[in-house]
């Protein structure tokens, strides 16, 4: 099990992968990055449409893999274009 040891809001300084969705965003991107501890201690970026999915979409606890939420991100980025 691993657990989030910090989280910060931050306009990203180069390009960076997003874990959920696994999408390359440019630098000057904000996203949510998190110090996460697991067998070691990693950092992860989140998007928004990814940090959208982690914060009302998942249950408390639930975990994801690497790009994980693709499917879903696109889905929502979609339905948001038609509005």
């Amino acid at each position: 099990m691993s657990y989030i040891i910090s989280q910060k809001e931050v306009i990203t300084r180069k390009e960076q992968k997003c874990f959920g969705c696994w999408r390359k965003f440019p630098s000057r991107t904000k996203m949510l990055r998190s110090c996460v501890k697991d067998v070691d201690v990693f950092t992860m970026y989140l998007c928004p449409t990814c940090r959208y999915i982690y914060s009302r979409e998942l249950e408390s606890g639930d975990e994801f893999s690497e790009g994980g939420l693709y499917e879903r991100a696109v889905e929502i980025e979609a339905e948001r274009s038609k509005q």
